[in-house]
């Protein structure tokens, strides 16, 4: 995810990881060392919005799963996140 936001930052693309742990646990998991791997914006979903918003409205379970989104339409989703998915996008 990474190296994904790099890559495509430029064009405008915006990487969002968004976690159901609350702040404290992911601030923890962050300063043991993923803040330099996670060059990503991470969210954090207190209230589980996210995932009945997004994952429960498009039938997904379970992580990694990935939401493509241009102009507030939804592009693409995807179970996996790899590079058996970023050649499409």
């Amino acid at each position: 995810m990474s190296k994904m936001q790099e890559r495509f930052r430029s064009r405008g693309v915006t990487i969002i990881g968004i976690s159901n742990e609350d702040k404290k646990t992911v601030e923890k998991f962050l300063k043991k060392g993923f803040d330099s791997k996670m060059r990503y914006t991470v969210a954090i979903d207190a209230k589980d919005q996210t995932n009945k918003d997004w994952m429960r409205a498009a039938g997904k379970q379970g992580i990694p799963c990935a939401f493509v989104v241009k102009g507030g339409t939804i592009r693409s989703e995807e179970r996996r996140v790899g590079k058996e998915c970023r050649s499409r996008w």
